[in-house]
């Protein structure tokens, strides 16, 4: 099954590779011996181990073509969420194999945003097809992947690119965590303010959005990146027919609720020393093109004008 989901000689149609790889989800997260081969109660030859059959396919990747590559770490996640929601052994070698991945520089980026499948609600692996789902898969993700990636970020023989992908892989599987775990576990992180201005859309919106989040955990922190942060929130409104933001309108539309946390959240006084900067940024956000934006662009206007007004 997992070298039909990998090989493009199985003819299998886009429907049927799905299949295989809920089956392959099923099987793991049902079953605890599913990741390893038996044969009248014997543990079979090495060769066809589950595990050991999606190492070689992973190993093997410099010989596929682009295809390939992608179904190969397409399985590599699938496999990996099973055997991480149900606790199996095998959720420490796959997750390794898909940290090792993202220093590849043809496919790492693929394999980053492969990272999504890990946590994100399954169409098929649930309590009600019996499916072992472990409460404590988020804090096992955290040990298993976020310190060891944080670690790899800060390492000075991490590439540039490597640490773009890096960056795409935190926020696959931060963004279904909870707040008051990322704020123990992650913090006000550089990583965090990096992925703000990142090309991946998903990776964009999923740091705002942890950034707004964050602010009242970590207010301190915040107050001691504030000139950045409010930097890299308007770099995000500022959009313009001279000047186009790099953002989506959700994008743009969190940076604004990031604007607004700050008022509500940091001591006043050192937003108003910032804020004849920022409302002409405000204004532009005024006219933009999405409702949703202009809404919230007048909400943050009007909390940063009432900054030490006492009621």
């Amino acid at each position: 099954m997992i070298r039909n989901a990998i090989s493009l000689q199985s003819g299998a149609s886009r429907f049927s590779r799905m299949s295989m790889l809920w089956f392959l989800q099923l099987l793991v997260g049902k079953y605890a011996a599913a990741s390893r081969s038996y044969t009248a109660g014997k543990l079979e030859d090495l060769q066809n181990h589950p595990l050991e059959i999606m190492t070689q396919a992973v190993s093997g990747c410099a010989k596929k073509s682009d295809q390939e590559i992608k179904n190969t770490f397409q399985t590599l996640a699938y496999f990996a969420a099973a055997s991480i929601a149900s606790f199996d052994h095998s959720m420490e070698a796959l997750a390794n194999m898909m940290i090792t991945a993202l220093s590849d520089p043809k496919y790492g980026r693929k394999v980053g945003q492969s990272f999504r499948i890990l946590l994100a609600k399954s169409e098929i692996m649930d309590k009600a097809n019996f499916c072992k789902i472990r409460a404590l898969r988020f804090q096992k993700v955290v040990s298993l992947i976020v310190i060891p990636l944080q670690g790899a970020y800060v390492s000075p023989m991490t590439s540039r690119e490597e640490k773009d992908n890096i960056v795409i892989a935190l926020a696959g599987v931060l963004a279904y965590m909870d707040s008051n775990l990322i704020a123990d576990a992650f913090g006000f992180s550089s990583i965090m303010l990096e992925g703000c201005v990142s090309s991946d859309d998903f990776t964009k919106e999923t740091f705002i959005h942890l950034l707004h989040e964050l602010i009242p955990f970590c207010p301190k922190e915040a107050e001691s990146h504030l000139d950045t942060i409010i930097r890299l929130m308007t770099d995000r409104t500022h959009n313009t027919y001279d000047s186009p933001s790099d953002a989506s309108v959700r994008c743009r539309a969190k940076a604004l609720d990031v604007l607004m946390r700050l008022a509500e959240v940091l001591p006043a006084a050192g937003l108003i020393q910032r804020r004849a900067r920022l409302l002409p940024e405000l204004d532009l956000a005024l006219d933009d093109c999405s409702r949703d934006v202009r809404g919230k662009a007048q909400l943050a206007k009007g909390k940063w004008l009432r900054l030490g007004v006492v009621a």
